[in-house]
């Protein structure tokens, strides 16, 4: 008697890709399990037969889908009788091209609740299998939620925009056991190695980029009806845009013409604009992060200052969102989320550039880390304005190498990245500490005289100010360390 480990090893079986759409399937049952008629051993019996769903490829490539079905039928697989055998073997045999159950007779001996069931396992394999089309198992299952209307699949991964199109093409019999099938794919890495070309790499990079923060959502939710009041975030939306800058100025040569046509005048005004929308809501998030452990007096005291700040961060967030609708942001970000990843028509390269990301990526990395080590000489008492050059430049070099991360070695790409936002993260707060206490010092300014400092609002904005003041100064570094 085989067990499912000894088939897979006779036949060699590609165990990284059996594993990970066994893993798939497995969740995809799970996610379905108030739907199957015995769930827990429907969830095994598709586990099995997604490892088992290759066992004949090494056989006959172009038919291993009905080579593994005479083997796994011709097998007395350990655990498993001649009926769920007979399930397995169809499963395996409708993993791929046509699925007709009517003409396969292992299918038609089977009673009309074990066809069912075997279509249940049937349409979580075919999905499961879509979703590692290109075999490399980066592609993760985040969530599936069904309802009666649909089934709502999210997936994650560099590669999972094809495997989306894949999985869909295969989605046939799910869609006909089960809710009708939409699946959300959003990049998490940018999936440009050393040997892509350069205009498929530009594609996949800016698609990576909207991707990443979802920012053709964050843009959407922020200009369709009551953007002004959406729980939008400007710095994420700032970082989406500013991340997307930056990839357009590197690889944008590299991308088609249409899809960069005014892209980076478009990206310069919204960042522009977006400055005081970013300003204000730190503002009044450093605020209340005082008034969270402020007396009763102090955030009596501040409540002006407060609702002033406020004032400001609607009327900022406001122009913002407006300049996004004026832009159409969403318009374009719409072409840049639809770019054909697969598509080979790459952009003309001016004469003398290189066609290979491992001939680009290092002298782009080179080139940002210089930026950097420009600063290695910045000292406490430099002033807040070259720290915050030193923390721009630490961010340009951030993102450039996320976006080179496969295509350079991780030892290389993992402690620049490291070392990027621990620098990033510290200058950013040292920045904003400075710039509310500057804020609050001309608030308490521009209070009614004679006495304004000692009026109780005075006060508490000068105790306000005096803290930001003291965070910055322990946040500003004795020194910058050398960049090896």
């Amino acid at each position: 008697m085989d067990t499912v480990a000894s088939l897979c090893d006779r036949y060699g079986v590609d165990m990284a890709h059996a594993r990970h759409v066994a893993a798939m399937t497995r969740q995809l049952l799970e996610a379905a399990r108030a739907r199957l008629p015995d769930p827990d051993r429907l969830v095994a019996l598709g586990e099995i037969a997604a490892l088992l769903h290759n066992v004949g490829m090494n056989l006959d490539p172009a038919r291993h889908h009905t080579v593994g079905r005479d083997i796994v039928a011709a097998s007395e697989i350990e655990g498993v009788d001649a009926t769920e055998r007979a399930m397995l073997a169809c499963a395996v045999r409708f993993h791929r091209k046509k699925v007709d159950p009517d003409a396969e007779p292992l299918m038609q001996a089977l009673t009309a609740a074990q066809r069912q069931s075997t279509l249940l396992i049937t349409a979580a394999l075919r999905v499961a299998d879509g979703l590692d089309y290109h075999g490399r198992q980066d592609t993760r299952i985040v969530a599936l939620t069904l309802d009666p209307e649909g089934a709502l699949l999210r997936v994650r991964g560099a590669y999972c925009h094809e495997n989306r199109a894949r999985a869909l093409s295969k989605a046939g019999v799910w869609n006909t056991v089960l809710p009708p099938l939409r699946i959300e794919a959003r990049m998490d890495r940018p999936g440009a190695d050393g040997d892509i070309a350069l205009g498929a790499a530009a594609r996949r990079i800016l698609r990576y980029l909207v991707d990443r923060r979802g920012l053709d959502a964050l843009v959407r939710r922020a200009t369709g009806p009551g953007g002004e009041t959406a729980d939008v975030s400007i710095r994420a939306l700032r970082t989406g845009f500013r991340r997307l800058r930056i990839g357009a100025r590197v690889f944008g040569r590299y991308a088609p013409a249409r899809v960069m046509r005014g892209l980076e005048a478009r990206l310069r005004e919204i960042g522009a604009a977006g400055g005081p929308a970013r300003e204000t809501e730190m503002m009044v998030g450093l605020l209340d992060a005082y008034l969270a452990d402020a007396d009763p007096a102090a955030r009596a005291a501040l409540g002006p200052m407060r609702a002033v700040w406020d004032i400001a961060r609607r009327e900022a967030r406001r122009v913002y969102f407006e300049m996004l609708r004026r832009s159409g942001a969403d318009d374009w970000l719409s072409g840049l989320a639809g770019l054909d990843l697969a598509d080979d028509d790459s952009a003309a390269l001016p004469a003398g550039q290189p066609w290979l990301m491992r001939h680009l990526a290092p002298a782009v990395l080179q080139r940002y880390l210089t930026r950097v080590r420009a600063f290695d000489t910045l000292a406490r008492d430099a002033s807040i304005a070259d720290w915050h050059r030193y923390r721009m430049a630490v961010r340009q070099l951030r993102t450039v190498a996320d976006l080179l991360r496969d295509a350079l070695p991780d030892g290389q790409i993992k402690p620049i990245l490291a070392r990027c936002r621990e620098t990033q993260d510290a200058l950013g707060e040292l920045r904003d500490a400075h710039i509310t206490a500057q804020a609050a010092l001309q608030f308490v300014s521009g209070l009614p005289a004679p006495d304004a400092e000692g009026s109780d609002a005075g006060r508490a904005g000068l105790a306000f100010a005096a803290w930001l003041q003291e965070k910055a100064a322990a946040l500003q570094p004795e020194r910058v360390e050398a960049w090896g």
